[in-house]
């Protein structure tokens, strides 16, 4: 879906958190980050969160969007437990 809809610009998508690590449990959120680097972040994480809202309000749930660039998800120290023990999908 994110192809069809943003191109060729998506490096990647990676979900961490419990569901990468196979321990979610009812309630827990999806953790997702988008790495792109042809599109605004945030123009994104906008439009994934509202997609997923609205799939997400009829089956319950919530997900969590983060949109980067590739190098600040390359290099940032926040994202060093992404990058080790997130699973790109």
């Amino acid at each position: 879906m994110l192809l069809i809809v943003f191109g060729e610009g998506i490096k990647r998508v990676v979900v961490y958190g419990s569901f990468a690590r196979g321990k979610a449990g009812e309630g827990s959120d999806v953790d997702v980050v988008v790495v792109d680097d042809e599109l605004e972040p945030l123009d994104v994480e906008e439009y994934l969160n509202g997609f997923l809202f609205d799939v997400l309000l009829e089956r319950g749930g919530l997900v969590s969007v983060f949109a980067v660039r590739e190098t600040l998800f390359t290099n940032s120290p926040f994202l060093t437990n992404v990058r080790k023990k997130g699973r790109e999908v």
